[in-house]
């Protein structure tokens, strides 16, 4: 039984030119993230249409799955994900 070799230099270029046309490095990601046209990042104060205002704690992952951690005064820390969240910035 034979084994294939897998150039791994192909898979880091790969994903270099997909960052690249995204616009989204792996870097910016986890600090800032867009939403529609909005721009989501660390710091910022949101309204959310059921938690109320709060504060983004945190934002990780990568597009399209990017969530947020997000601290609303009434209602506690959410994880919510950016891309169902439908957050307005404040």
């Amino acid at each position: 039984r034979k084994l294939k070799k897998i150039d791994l230099s192909a898979k880091s270029s790969l994903s270099e030119k997909m960052e690249k046309s995204s616009g989204i490095s792996s870097e910016s990601s986890n600090t800032k993230t867009q939403t529609g046209k909005q721009i989501i990042s660390e710091g910022m104060t949101v309204n959310h249409a059921k938690f109320g205002k709060g504060k983004v704690v945190k934002v990780e992952g990568d597009e399209p799955n990017v969530k947020a951690t997000i601290f609303f005064p009434a209602a506690g820390s959410k994880q919510l994900l950016l891309k169902f969240a439908k957050l307005e910035v404040l």
